[in-house]
């Protein structure tokens, strides 16, 4: 097992901080080795508020991690004896709700010159550059994402290989507040992890979750976190646009909470009642709350979860409006936690008039309940490895304690001699020593 490979992805979400070890094989296939979760505290939408509750989070998520890699590694007979495993590097998923897209645009005059991917790379180069010293007061650079090749005046999908005299780029940075990055550093070295890598959420889920044709024909990735939803929109194979809605799931618990239950039972509520009344037929269950059995009428939970939805929807609807008048939106992805609610596919689908389906995770099949673990899985499939590291133990070898010596004799053995001289004349009979010298 080549252990080099391996990545360890984090994502730090409001309601759960969830983590996972893994790798692409030699085939191209996603493996998986281990995932887990940690209650969240001190993270609200991917901000670190608190340093030290969330630093404490994130070492207990990691020392499962490892103690799960570890048993892995045994199980499977990877570790050879005398070796551990430690973790070097993790890869950190950066929440939408806290960048910023700014476009800037580089040009190059070129005499009826043919574009290559070296010349590319230096206009992003320069972008870069100039982008890190522009933003440097109260924001940080993360990463560009080219949106657009412009050949003189005409836009060009694949430009390398084409001859030109004008190559103009059109690029998306995308900034995040300067306390953001300093926030989540600090957090992880605080933890014992110092070594940090950032990837944007939305980017990561994408190439896990969309398919190659819906990236490039036209689609809305709309992740149901507990506290926003963001609406990601690709074309082209590009993320073009992000919009964060600030409300998600865990408001529609809020609202089941006026039922006068606690926000556990809620919670569970949430997750088994229908999305939409129109979509199963109404029934009755219970519930024990507070040690009561409690009856609860199904269309009426219901109708208080719709009525949320409808909001958040509302607002989902108005920017897929917008981004179409723009450009084709052919199908909608839902992943997030909120995106496991019942029949949420079918209100989607029939309250915005479009496609819709479950993502679902690169070889990990439609279990629905991989959606909640879509971001770090989609942090963990774009990583490039280099987070374990097998180290061989140090043996250390005792050395025999040496003995202090007096005048030939070890300390030890002078002073037993002493004393025990000593020792004699104390003890000896007192008759014995007249009949001495008599």
């Amino acid at each position: 097992m080549d252990f080099s490979k391996l990545s360890v992805a984090i994502d730090l979400g409001s309601s759960k901080v969830k983590g996972a070890i893994g790798y692409v094989n030699e085939a191209g296939r996603f493996v998986c080795i281990t995932s887990d979760t940690e209650q969240s505290s001190g993270i609200c939408r991917g901000y670190v508020k608190n340093i030290s509750e969330a630093a404490g989070r994130v070492k207990n998520l990691m020392t499962k991690l490892k103690n799960r890699l570890i048993n892995w590694a045994k199980k499977e007979d990877y570790l050879p004896e005398g070796y551990r495993l430690t973790i070097d590097k993790v890869y950190v998923s950066i929440s939408a709700a806290d960048t910023q897209g700014v476009f800037k645009t580089i040009v190059r005059n070129l005499p009826h010159e043919e574009v290559t991917e070296d010349l590319i790379q230096s206009m992003l180069e320069e972008n870069e550059k100039s982008a890190k010293k522009a933003y440097s007061n109260n924001m940080d650079y993360l990463m560009s994402i080219p949106q657009r090749y412009i050949l003189d005046g005409f836009e060009e999908e694949t430009p390398v290989g084409c001859v030109c005299n004008q190559l103009s780029v059109v690029i998306q940075n995308i900034l995040v507040k300067k306390d953001l990055l300093y926030n989540i550093k600090t957090c992880f070295e605080r933890a014992g992890y110092p070594n940090v890598e950032f990837c944007l959420s939305p980017l990561s889920m994408a190439n896990v979750v969309l398919t190659e044709q819906e990236r490039m024909d036209g689609s809305a990735l709309i992740d149901f976190g507990a506290m926003d939803t963001s609406v990601s929109l690709f074309q082209n194979k590009t993320l073009k646009y992000v919009y964060i809605l600030p409300k998600g799931s865990n408001h529609i618990t809020k609202d089941l909470q006026e039922l006068k239950v606690p926000e556990d039972k809620a919670q569970t509520i949430k997750h088994n009642v229908c999305a939409a009344p129109g979509f199963k037929e109404p029934c009755y269950f219970t519930m024990m709350v507070c040690g009561e059995e409690r009856y609860f009428e199904s269309e009426v939970v219901s109708r208080i979860v719709e009525d949320r939805l409808n909001k958040i929807l509302s607002q989902v609807e108005a920017v897929i409006s917008y981004v179409m008048s723009l450009q084709d939106i052919n199908q909608i992805v839902l992943v997030g936690g909120g995106s496991k609610q019942q029949f949420l596919k079918e209100k989607v689908e029939a309250t915005l008039g479009i496609s819709t389906r479950l993502g679902s995770v690169i070889d990990m099949g439609d279990d629905t309940r991989i959606l909640p673990f879509a971001a770090v899985l989609g942090t963990l499939y774009n990583a490039q490895g280099g987070s374990v590291v097998l180290e061989e133990i140090e043996q250390t070898v005792t050395k025999p304690e040496k003995k202090q010596t007096v005048g030939g004799k070890s300390f030890a053995q002078k002073v037993k001699a002493t004393v025990g001289s000593f020792m004699d004349d104390l003890f000896k009979d007192p008759g014995a020593q007249d009949s001495d010298k008599m």
